[in-house]
């Protein structure tokens, strides 16, 4: 099976510019990837029984992060594979390495989620010249590639599996928001006779969007979503920033969605998932890639619809869409009834996994929204922002949640059984 879903998965990341692509490409040039490759001989060396063994390897392609490179081995007549994640340069690089292969091991030891299995990683410079991850090679295609041709009864299995994925990551919870600790789980595995049991601890957020503009020291962890929030606002802000608007927005979400009995416990949730970064292998199960933004997060950031339909449930009811002209809500109006089907089974599985996960799909949209536009995402976050500021002082005096899709007051809106109209409405749906 060709190695699509990695390429994809590596392209499906925020395209780089052409200048960018040139300075990948350029320093590219001064990685030692024969080292690399010395690593990955020795690493199958074992199998070769002194034996001769070959090896080859090939650039895959780039992503925000890294790039991506597949080794192929040569031994007693098999052909082994493997995945190399070697890292650009950038703020905490190391630190993000350590994360992101941390979170990789602990997903795979606390779910029965398909990770692929990390055989070595550094997160020093040399002698390779970039930091690296090398693991498991996992044939497959891409979700957003695949899922077209699949028959009905094959969609609904996959949409199964995705919903479990998710909801598994959700239950599993912390008292800090931030990402695995990577020192301390390195403590730990050896104390363990480098048997992992399964715990860590939470260290500082593995967030780019922080990273590239605070010190480590204020990326966490986090002991309450307002510090979590405040972390977003007080970074350096773009050019024409509106004076004051994320402490604003931070204070009127803070007024307006006041915290409920869930807002000390934190989700672990993947948070870079879209189709891109799932694989389905030839047997029709799913394996989930790039794991580098994996972190505790308050349940409303957790809880995060998998955009296989063109139209997400934040996509609908966010306050302002990416085209400031076009009225709010949409409706799903654009859905075919084949679409509609399919999203109805994929609510229904995440709801029969953990209706927790769907209550604050729900109810998490405006807190998404304001935390999108904290991070100054590509759109128009800043008139977003502008006009949230606007009506924010009026929201809270109406005791308004937001200018929703239903736009129902604040009490009103938290007694809105969403569940049973959900399961009333997907019947009539697939009647």
């Amino acid at each position: 099976m060709p190695c699509i879903a990695y390429m994809a998965s590596a392209r499906a990341a925020e395209s780089p510019s052409g200048d960018a692509m040139h300075d990948q490409s350029e320093w590219r040039t001064t990685l030692a990837l024969h080292k690399l490759d010395s690593i990955v001989r020795r690493t199958f060396r074992y199998l070769a029984n002194g034996r001769p063994l070959t090896c080859t390897y090939k650039w895959l392609a780039d992503g925000s992060y890294g790039s991506v490179f597949k080794f192929t081995v040569f031994v007693n007549g098999q052909q082994l594979e493997a995945i190399a994640k070697v890292m650009f340069p950038g703020p905490e690089v190391c630190f993000r390495t350590e994360a992101e292969a941390a979170a990789m091991t602990f997903v795979r030891y606390r779910t029965r989620i398909r990770v692929p299995s990390i055989y070595l990683h550094s997160a020093a410079s040399t002698p390779v010249g970039a930091p690296w991850i090398l693991m498991e090679y996992i044939p497959g295609e891409c979700l957003d590639a695949v899922f077209p041709k699949l028959s009905i009864v094959q969609r609904r299995d996959v949409l199964a599996q995705l919903a479990e994925a998710q909801t598994s990551l959700f239950r599993i919870r912390s008292k800090q928001i931030g990402s695995v600790d990577a020192f301390h789980f390195q403590l730990e595995s050896q104390a363990n006779g480098h048997v992992f049991d399964g715990h860590c601890r939470i260290g500082p957020l593995n967030d780019p969007v922080l990273l590239d503009d605070l010190p480590l020291r204020r990326c966490g962890p986090f002991d309450t979503e307002l510090d979590y929030l405040h972390a977003y606002a007080r970074r350096c802000p773009p050019p024409g920033h509106l004076p004051n608007a994320p402490e604003v927005v931070v204070d009127m979400c803070e007024i307006t969605t006041p915290e409920t009995d869930n807002s000390r416990s934190y989700a672990l949730s993947h948070g870079d998932l879209h189709p891109g970064n799932i694989i389905i292998s030839p047997e029709g199960k799913l394996c989930i890639l790039d794991w580098g933004r994996c972190a505790f997060l308050p349940v409303w950031a957790a809880a995060e619809e998998v955009d296989l339909f063109d139209a997400t449930e934040d996509a609908q009811r966010s306050v302002i869409d990416e085209d400031d002209d076009k009225p709010q809500p949409q409706d799903y109006s654009a859905d075919s009834r084949e679409v509609q089907i399919l999203r109805a089974q994929y609510r229904r599985s995440i709801h029969a996994a953990c209706p927790e996960y769907l209550h604050y799909i729900w109810v998490g949209v405006e807190k998404r929204s304001v935390l999108k536009a904290l991070e100054g995402q590509p759109g128009n976050t800043q008139t977003w922002l502008a006009k949230y500021v606007q009506y924010a002082k009026r929201m809270s005096e109406e005791e308004r949640q937001g200018r929703y899709w239903r736009d129902m007051p604040t009490r009103r809106f938290a007694q809105f059984k969403y569940e049973e109209w959900l399961l009333s409405s997907t019947r009539r749906v697939e009647s």
